[in-house]
């Protein structure tokens, strides 16, 4: 998942083919180290410093998630005896300065950071700290990517979810609707808003493209369902390997 500003470096949401989540900028990233014996935590690497060696940002942990950013702060939750406590600290520092902007009973998962609110599953809270409360009242939506002044979002349809409604909808929550496509040609898997474009795959392992101001999807190549995939001005580049990877254009 990406974002879209018009202001700075894009900031990136990429699930790598092992299952690592990264957040940041092409001079900053976030990951959760999950290797370690002594638990999970918060990395930061900086491909472009003279020292890119990874720098540990929080405690290790039982059971973390996330991460998320803004421009300012990094963000991830962490398990406890009194739920998961959402965490903030700057993405500059070394970690010591974090604290809990809130605390959810369930597990959160695909943190973003979108008009000054931390959101998760259908939750979200003010990135300053508060209260975590549903941010739509529209049953069954799911955020699928971010851009400069809206979300992104897919919504099953009633009666059976057969049908999936992709729109738009602002920090209030208004929601204007993009397209309805059947549930297999739908934006449920990976999803990336590059350049005015949404693409994503589907459970027929196609790559679809569409407008991100509402068009018809158009197929473009075929891309399994759940692989990554990602994005240059020109080019898609996927089946990603250690020694390489493919492209097609986009």
């Amino acid at each position: 998942m990406t974002t879209e500003i018009t202001n700075g470096a894009p900031r990136v949401w990429d699930r790598t083919r092992r299952g690592v989540t990264l957040v940041g900028d092409e001079n900053e990233l976030f990951y959760l180290n999950r290797d370690n014996e002594v638990g999970t935590f918060l990395v930061r690497v900086r491909p472009t410093a003279m020292n890119h060696a990874a720098e540990p940002i929080s405690i290790p942990r039982l059971d973390v998630t996330g991460p998320a950013v803004d421009d300012t702060y990094v963000y991830w939750s962490e398990g406890s005896t009194s739920g998961f406590l959402l965490r903030r600290a700057l993405r500059s520092g070394d970690g010591s300065d974090v604290t809990t902007i809130a605390t959810t009973p369930l597990r959160p998962e695909g943190m973003v950071v979108f008009g000054g609110f931390l959101y998760w599953g259908s939750l979200r809270v003010p990135v300053t700290g508060g209260t975590p409360a549903p941010f739509t009242s529209e049953p069954d939506v799911g955020i699928i990517a971010v851009g400069a002044n809206v979300l992104y979002v897919a919504q099953y349809l009633p009666p059976n979810g057969y049908t999936v409604r992709v729109a738009t909808m602002t920090v209030n929550g208004d929601m204007q609707t993009l397209v309805d496509l059947p549930q297999y040609e739908a934006p449920v898997f990976n999803c990336i808003l590059d350049r005015g474009q949404l693409f994503w795959t589907t459970t027929h392992s196609t790559l679809n493209r569409m407008e991100a101001v509402g068009s018809t999807p158009v197929a473009i190549g075929n891309v399994d369902s759940s692989q990554a995939f990602g994005l240059t001005a020109d080019a898609i580049l996927y089946r990603f390997t250690e020694t390489g990877y493919q492209t097609m254009p986009r």
